[in-house]
């Protein structure tokens, strides 16, 4: 997780002081609620009431999508989306924007 100002990896006390500094703003909290009722996930964190969301999408044409969530929720994201490659399994080889 990154401070927006200085882009500089936050880590112990100082990663506490700022994730309990943010707030959700309307229009991240009408994406949450919207993309909750279509394609996005979140998983219960085990032991305390923390949760993750996901945003993933099934084709590589929707990576401009995926990485407008990714500015729209910069400040609560550690990391950056990926393409994952995913072979057999019974379906057809494809990547996707997660």
């Amino acid at each position: 997780m990154c401070s927006k100002s200085n882009k500089t990896p936050l880590r112990g006390h100082a990663l506490i002081r700022y994730k309990e500094s943010l707030r959700l703003t309307d229009v991240q909290r009408d994406i949450i609620v919207g993309t909750l009722l279509g394609d996005a996930s979140m998983q219960a964190m085990k032991g305390n009431q923390q949760s993750n969301l996901k945003f993933e999408q099934r084709s590589i044409e929707a990576v401009d999508y995926i990485n407008h969530l990714h500015e729209t929720f910069e400040d609560w994201v550690g990391t950056p989306p990926k393409i994952r490659c995913i072979r057999g399994g019974g379906a057809k080889d494809r990547s996707k924007s997660v």
